[in-house]
């Protein structure tokens, strides 16, 4: 697939889960064009989150790891949102 189909289909796959954590009460930064750890970061008064993006079979055990790695506070969610055409979200939340 051409890179600019990928990047577009993560732009909005990254887009759905940001309106699901804004309705929760995330504010919400997306990290634009970065292959780093985490595509969005949201913040509430009860704490953070940090989320990665993909399609089911996108990511692997590298991308799970980084998102583990990333320095955060203490209590801060870790999610790995995978979206499974079809049936819709799959969601690992990392310990």
């Amino acid at each position: 697939m051409p890179r600019q189909v990928n990047y577009r289909k993560g732009y909005i796959l990254e887009q759905k889960v940001r309106k699901e954590l804004e309705a929760k009460g995330f504010y919400v930064v997306r990290s634009a064009g970065s292959h780093g750890a985490a595509d969005l970061v949201g913040l509430c008064s009860d704490g953070l989150i940090l989320v990665q993006v993909g399609t089911y079979g996108s990511k692997g055990k590298e991308d799970y790891e980084k998102l583990r790695k990333v320095p955060a506070p203490s209590g801060t969610i870790r999610e790995v949102w995978l979206w499974v055409s079809r049936v819709g979200w799959k969601i690992d939340r990392l310990d």
